[in-house]
């Protein structure tokens, strides 16, 4: 019974705390190579639509990426995010094997510095 009550209580204070923030996620859209720039554009039209997510801005990505003397082939993510004060990163890549070609996707979470979700669609 004890338990059943510590979960109960536990359940509605982390529904409460979720609850607090209404403030959208930042997230930055990121084509790791120009093939997956497509892909990009078209998550940023359905990601605008949706008020819970932030996305930021290009420019804004750019210009981080030319004042801190970062380049898209040897880059520091994490440091990129920190920097955009993003919650998240979008990574999105193409790869090729054999005749078949993929899309890349990691979703990484900036302040803990752990990737929430990594997946790869034909």
């Amino acid at each position: 019974m004890k338990r059943i009550l510590f979960v109960a209580v536990f359940l509605t204070i982390a529904m409460q705390l979720r609850a607090q923030s209404n403030a959208p996620v930042r997230l930055a859209l990121i084509s790791e190579n120009d093939q997956a720039a497509t892909a990009a554009d078209v998550l940023t039209v359905q990601f605008s639509h949706d008020s819970k997510i932030q996305l930021l801005e290009r420019a804004q990505i750019a210009r981080v990426y030319s004042e801190q003397g970062l380049s898209k082939a040897n880059t520091d993510y994490l440091k990129l995010g920190q920097i955009l004060g993003a919650d998240g990163l979008l990574l999105l890549q193409t790869a090729t094997e054999g005749t078949n070609q993929f899309l890349n996707i990691r979703l990484v979470a900036v302040k803990p510095g752990v990737v929430l979700l990594a997946e790869k669609f034909a």
